[in-house]
């Protein structure tokens, strides 16, 4: 994915407005996402008491907080960004759509739980209409990582470095258990709220 943004192809830069366009798709479509999560928010914030979307928000915190640490996680697609995009539609328009792609934070494959814990999040407790703002975040934080490592890769000047850069990436499954913590402690944080 962060490969075609690495490349050196010309001195005029293509990867940054290819960055650009990756950044404005992530952006469109988590916040999209979030519209329609601020709709539903609104139907079930009407009809469900505070208090139980409090303790329904810390159940599936503890279970998904449990379920990462445990390694057991398994709500996801088993799928990637299609990287025929770059050859068929070029960088640009191709940056555009992967963006798009992962903004949507359902449509590829997740390695924690914590993009499903924080719809409910949103979904539930937040303002309707603070909803999308939060999950632009989510649009922000794909756009600043990939912007991170794109930026590190192309100054990498040797293999090993870009070696130790994948070598990161793989160890990126790791993250489960930081996310199990923070699903945890969130369901803890949550159910101190409810019950006071």
């Amino acid at each position: 994915m962060v490969t075609p943004f690495v490349e050196r192809t010309s001195p005029k830069r293509p990867w940054v407005i290819a960055l650009g366009l990756f950044g404005a798709g992530a952006l469109i479509s988590s916040a999209a996402i979030g519209g329609l999560l601020g709709v539903l928010g609104s139907r079930v914030q009407a009809w469900v008491p505070r208090s139980e979307r409090l303790a329904f928000v810390a159940a599936l915190a503890l279970v998904l907080g449990v379920a990462d640490l445990a390694n057991r996680y398994r709500l996801t697609l088993r799928r990637q960004t299609n990287p025929t995009w770059r050859r068929t539609l070029g960088l640009n328009r191709a940056s555009f759509f992967w963006g798009l792609d992962l903004g949507l934070g359902f449509s590829t494959i997740r390695v924690t739980s914590l993009f499903w814990l924080a719809t409910v999040v949103a979904t539930a407790l937040v303002p309707p209409e603070l909803v999308p703002l939060v999950m632009s975040a989510y649009g922000v934080g794909l756009v600043t990582s990939v912007v991170s490592f794109a930026a590190l890769a192309r100054r990498a000047e040797t293999r090993r470095v870009q070696a130790a850069g994948v070598i990161a990436l793989n160890l990126s499954r790791r993250v489960s258990v930081a996310a199990g913590a923070i699903g945890a402690t969130f369901a803890i944080c949550i159910l101190a709220v409810s019950v006071s």
